[in-house]
């Protein structure tokens, strides 16, 4: 089926056949019908066009009734995307397959004695040696950047982070020089990671979900309403860190003295329950860099001190989720929006596959 066919299906029908084969290893076209809800006819030929396109891949064959194509389908894992972390000063380079596996990691050591844009070029002149060597291009479909702050389209630059030397380099302006032949998509890695955690909630997309990233050098997060990011100004728009506790100090300064579980639910628990009482999120994520042992445990602790000092009664309260941040999840969540974004072009043949 060319992509002129494909894009008079509706695209929610595509896209819901993708995500089933993309959450199991192998699947049957009876088997897609079955769970998408879509006859037989309808998931068979949009299965046959995606595997034309070399989304998917045909694992064996089975046989076949009234010359219709048969097999068990999978995810096409010799596409892949690449990822650059710049959301620390030892940034990293990793390539994740279509079925958000990481394939490899590449890790630059910063060097004082050069300035940070000198080390940005260091480190993208050996990732593009290295990724000319070791891939073919032509499968890559996608090439994303997870940042410390809010990407601004207009200067090309990186608003409200943490890391001053990124607010005057034209990002994509200068990746391009490495790899000319990809598109670059900047995204706020705090997003990405909000992004990859609430992939795996049941209906998150139905659902307000609130996600803080508790980390060592900064405390920020987002507020994702029905499937979607709150946008705000360039500059974070959930920036909890600036919030100010009844001390007069900041929530990033009092989490950052913090080392067990009970002193970060002490610490979270009047900023949860302001942001329950103007947000009502269904769901609460808190994601820590540094609690590495322990996150399972704020939840509940401070889940008693809303109840017992706010008054929440504990079967009003949003679901609170406790879990230690990893690298990967922003990289995972980039890798899902690449995706996602190349099934639309694909669809839509506005760019060759």
């Amino acid at each position: 089926m060319s992509s002129f066919q494909l894009a008079n299906i509706r695209y929610e029908s595509v896209k819901s056949i993708f995500n089933v084969i993309a959450g199991a290893e192998q699947i049957s076209r009876a088997e897609i019908a079955g769970i998408t809800g879509l006859s037989l006819v309808t998931a068979g030929k949009i299965a046959d066009a995606l595997l034309d396109a070399g989304i998917l891949k045909q694992q064996k064959e089975i046989k076949a009734t009234a010359g219709r194509r048969a097999g068990i389908l999978a995810l096409n894992t010799d596409k892949f995307a690449f990822v650059l972390d710049l959301s620390k000063k030892n940034f990293c380079f990793s390539v994740l397959n279509l079925g958000l596996v990481p394939i490899e990691t590449i890790t630059h050591t910063y060097k004082n004695d050069r300035l940070y844009e000198d080390n940005l070029h260091d480190f993208l002149t050996e990732i593009m040696e290295h990724s000319y060597e070791n891939y073919a291009f032509d499968d890559c479909f996608g090439f994303g950047v997870s940042l410390p702050g809010i990407y601004n389209p207009e200067s090309d630059s990186v608003n409200g982070t943490y890391i001053p030397e990124l607010k005057n380099i034209r990002l994509c302006e200068v990746i391009g020089e490495y790899f000319p032949m990809l598109s670059v998509y900047p995204e706020s890695g705090v997003n990405l990671s909000a992004l990859s955690n609430v992939s795996v909630i049941p209906d998150y997309a139905r659902k307000n979900i609130l996600y803080w990233f508790i980390g060592a050098d900064s405390t920020d997060g987002t507020f994702m309403i029905r499937g979607d990011f709150l946008d705000g100004t360039p500059g974070h728009p959930c920036d909890f860190g600036n919030m100010v506790l009844p001390a007069g100090n900041t929530v990033r300064s009092a989490l950052q003295r913090c080392k067990s579980p009970s002193e970060y639910a002490a610490v979270l628990s009047g900023p949860v329950h302001n942001c329950i009482q103007i947000l009502a999120p269904h769901v609460i994520i808190l994601e820590f860099e540094e609690l590495a042992d322990g996150c399972s445990s704020v939840s509940p602790e401070l889940c008693r001190i809303l109840h017992e000092k706010y008054h929440h009664r504990y079967d009003h309260l949003p679901d609170i989720l406790g879990m230690h941040y990893e690298n990967r999840q922003s990289h995972r969540g980039l890798v899902m929006r690449l995706r996602s974004q190349w099934l639309e072009r694909i669809i839509f043949d506005k760019n060759n596959v």
